[in-house]
Formats: C-alpha cells, sequence, structure tokens
C-alpha cells in the first residue's frame, strides 16, 4: 500500500511540475520577445549610421538618454524632494507604469477591434 502512495505521490508531483515547467517557458518565451522589441526598437532609436549594431558612440547617446529618462522619472515621483526614490516612492511609479502599459494594451486592442470592423 505504501507503494502505491509514493507512486501517486510521485505521479502528482510530477503533472504538478510539468504544468509550472510549461508556464515557465511560456513566459520566457514573452519575456524574451519583449526583449527582442526592446532591443529593435533601441537600435531604431539610437543606430544613427544605419549599420545594425551600435557603435561606443551610439552606445554613449543611448546612456545619456536613459540617464536623462531616470533622472524625469525620479523629479517626478520623488514626493520627499531629496533626490531618491524611497520605497513608497517606487511603489507609486510600478503602479503608474502598470496603468500606463494597461492604457496602451488597451488602445493596442480597439485598434485591432477597430480594424476587424472595417473589413
Amino acid at each position: 500500500m505504501n507503494t502505491r502512495v509514493i507512486a501517486m505521490i510521485i505521479a502528482a508531483a510530477t503533472v504538478l511540475a510539468s504544468g509550472v515547467m510549461a508556464e515557465e517557458a511560456q513566459a520566457g518565451k514573452a519575456k524574451g520577445k519583449m526583449g527582442q522589441e526592446k532591443r529593435a526598437e533601441m537600435l531604431k532609436q539610437f543606430d544613427t549610421n544605419k549599420d545594425g549594431k551600435l557603435c561606443a558612440d551610439e552606445k554613449a547617446a543611448m546612456k545619456e538618454a536613459r540617464k536623462q529618462k531616470m533622472a524625469e522619472t525620479v523629479k517626478q515621483f520623488d514626493k520627499d524632494g531629496d533626490g531618491k526614490l524611497n520605497d513608497e516612492e517606487k511603489k507609486a511609479m510600478i503602479e503608474a507604469r502598470k496603468n500606463q502599459g494597461q492604457g496602451r494594451k488597451a488602445k493596442a486592442k480597439g485598434k485591432g477591434k477597430a480594424k476587424a470592423g472595417n473589413e
């Protein structure tokens, strides 16, 4: 009887583990796709000589743009004016970005539906 119980536990654990692994693989694909899209966007924006890669000057320009964007973000969410984001300010920033992302998704879905309705 103990052997059957152990076999059932192993079988259940295997089924659960395979489901978790499938979810993780799907999440990895989505993250990889997002990373590829972000890299393509950065390349499009900063590859000024259009050679398909970023040279040292283009990388420096990208880093400077990121630095400026971070400074703007800190300025926007730094409610206590100390030049840094504390935990509450970080949470507010994350929440604002989530809401901003949801707004983009809703707009994209709306555009897709409008196209479908026009056909």
